[in-house]
């Protein structure tokens, strides 16, 4: 199992984050500036953010973590 590192979401620039995909219950983000592509995650003080780089890194980090989150949810309700 990967552990991911997340640290402060600090922009790289002064233009919005867009986001191009949302997890069913907003956990997690799917998000990019410019050029890189992230993961974001709001902890209740600050916005973090994990697997930075090009868009299949940061895709295959954000499927992996919405796809737990929904196994996890869905346990809890059985």
């Amino acid at each position: 199992m990967y552990v991911h590192t997340w640290r402060p979401h600090i922009p790289n620039t002064t233009r919005r984050k867009r986001v191009v995909e949302s997890s069913w219950d907003d956990e997690y983000q799917l998000c990019h500036e410019m050029s890189e592509y992230f993961v974001t995650r709001w902890t209740g003080r600050s916005l973090e953010e994990t697997a930075r780089g090009d868009y299949l890194t940061a895709f295959t980090v954000w499927q992996s973590l919405t796809d737990r989150r929904q196994r996890e949810t869905d346990r809890a309700a059985s």
